[in-house]
């Protein structure tokens, strides 16, 4: 269930938040053309992070994907960093961040 709501307010948003840059609509769209350029097979390798609020997998075209549940900053492997879903610290990712970097 869901409370209701104008219909123009679906229109009204997504013309606020088309024009914010690091909004949640930017966000999306910035993960999913990412995703049709770097989908491969449907394997992946779990990497150790020594933190268990901290998960992080690898595919097979040198694509990872960590994040940070509830964890201390946590320190990024090299590699270029293609997407976060918050701003980063440097090198280091934040807690309820999630980043794609290509090694």
């Amino acid at each position: 269930a869901h409370l209701p709501q104008p219909l123009e307010f679906g229109a009204l948003s997504m013309q606020t938040q088309s024009k914010i840059k690091g909004s949640t609509l930017d966000i999306y769209r910035t993960a999913l053309k990412l995703r049709k350029k770097l989908q491969t097979t449907e394997e992946f390798e779990w990497i150790k992070t020594g933190d268990p609020q901290v998960v992080h997998f690898s595919r097979k075209n040198g694509w990872h994907c960590i994040t940070n549940f509830e964890g201390a900053d946590f320190t990024l492997p090299k590699g270029e960093i293609l997407h976060s879903s918050s701003p980063l610290k440097g090198r280091k990712l934040p807690k309820n961040t999630t980043v794609w970097l290509k090694a």
